[in-house]
């Protein structure tokens, strides 16, 4: 089974903001110059409901609008939801973060295996652009409270093996490894404390 998760551009919408939104209205039915009456537009439902026959003032039937509003997708402000993240994460007592001790971290939104020696070099590269992400941010909180982290790697597949092993006898198997990105139940993955989270994330125009 593949697992592979394609990159989500941080600037695009949000699919978790969607949502649509149903109005009743009355609406009192209108003619037209023939007498007849006007086509109510396409984007509105209609719904007849019978009225009381002979009762003064009741008409036939009343005429109710229903008008679905569809409400914008929010797009996601990467570096904002970051530093709220890393904020977050540094919040956390160092008991909580042991759990990441001798670890490697991993997420789908990382394309390789980073070991430890190379972290600073790929953290000060990537801080401030589209190629940062929470697994760096959350490699710098664990680093600063002394917790060893043996690096990231990535969770991606192809044909069924990770496109990045980790440089470590015994590989992957043989290696803590500990998934720190977004849920996935088509591989199983569930979210975390250490993932970003709904109360996490910032929007642009915020």
């Amino acid at each position: 089974m593949n697992c592979d998760q394609p990159t989500i551009d941080p600037t695009i919408d949000d699919p978790s903001e969607t949502d649509t939104q149903t109005v009743i209205s009355p609406s009192s039915s209108s003619s037209s110059p023939s007498g007849s009456p006007s086509s109510s537009p396409s984007s509105s439902v209609i719904a007849e409901t019978p009225g009381t026959p002979g009762t003064p003032g009741s008409p036939g039937t009343s005429t109710v609008k229903a008008k679905k509003r569809i409400l914008k997708r929010r797009k996601i402000n990467l570096e904002a939801t970051l530093n709220a993240y890393e904020n977050r994460i540094k919040s956390l007592s160092k008991e909580d973060i042991l759990v990441l001790e001798n670890a490697w971290l991993s997420s789908y939104d990382v394309w390789d295996t980073i070991p430890f020696a190379k972290m600073e070099g790929e953290i000060q590269k990537r801080h401030g652009t589209t190629l940062d992400n929470n697994a760096y941010r959350l490699f710098q909180v664990a680093t600063e409270k002394l917790i060893p982290i043996a690096g990231i790697t990535s969770e991606r597949q192809s044909n069924g093996s990770y496109i990045a092993e980790i440089p470590q006898e015994g590989g992957r198997s043989q290696t803590k490894v500990v998934f720190i990105g977004a849920h996935n139940s088509f591989c199983g993955k569930k979210a975390s404390v250490f993932s970003i989270l709904p109360i996490d994330k910032r929007y642009l125009h915020e």
